[in-house]
């Protein structure tokens, strides 16, 4: 028997599993100053949405994001270091609280690569994915908010939020959907 296997499969199967390792993660449900996220672990909530790090194909690069989790096509909802990506190299960078309360992607020579840059006062922040797909950076003891990956969104808009706003641009719908959020 002959078996011929299309590049395609092999591609399509080797970027399916680039980007969606959690399988073979362990998962964490808060980020906190002394909880960083590796690159071997994955932060989830609810079973439609998890946050880590990827690998979109075969291009060298990694990247920390939010994506769906258990879907057949893979799908990003929202990436921290798109305007800069990290080595595939570079093994050792993590999703971490800085000491001054921000949440840091930081790379194997503790540059910091992305920051969520906010005013926080104290280290008593910990950064939290909602069963929404909204990642946010929170203070530990009041619960407020500090900074939401939905106030910086990406190319998608998630599934739930799509019915609600079918005909107008996905932007002004998601910040209607912001607006009315609180």
């Amino acid at each position: 028997m002959n078996l011929h296997i299309s590049s395609a499969f092999v591609s399509s199967f080797f970027l399916l599993y680039n980007l969606m390792p959690s399988q073979y993660c362990s998962a964490i449900d808060a980020i906190t100053p002394t909880q960083v996220l590796t690159q071997e672990q994955t932060l989830t909530s609810g079973q439609i949405f998890e946050l880590g790090f990827f690998n979109p194909g075969n291009y060298g690069k990694n990247y920390a994001g939010v994506w769906y989790k258990n879907i057949s096509v893979p799908t990003i909802v929202w990436v921290a270091n798109r305007e800069r990506p990290l080595s595939a190299l570079d093994s050792s960078a993590v999703l971490t609280i800085g000491s001054d309360g921000n949440l840091m992607l930081v790379d194997s020579m503790q540059n910091t690569v992305w920051s969520t840059n906010v005013s926080a006062l104290s280290n008593n922040s910990t950064a939290v994915l909602l069963d929404d797909g909204d990642f946010v950076l929170k203070h530990s003891i009041s619960g407020e908010f500090l900074w939401e990956s939905f106030n910086h969104p990406c190319d998608t808009l998630p599934t739930q939020h799509e019915d609600r706003y079918e005909h107008q641009n996905w932007r002004e719908a998601f910040l209607g959907f912001l607006a009315n959020r609180r």
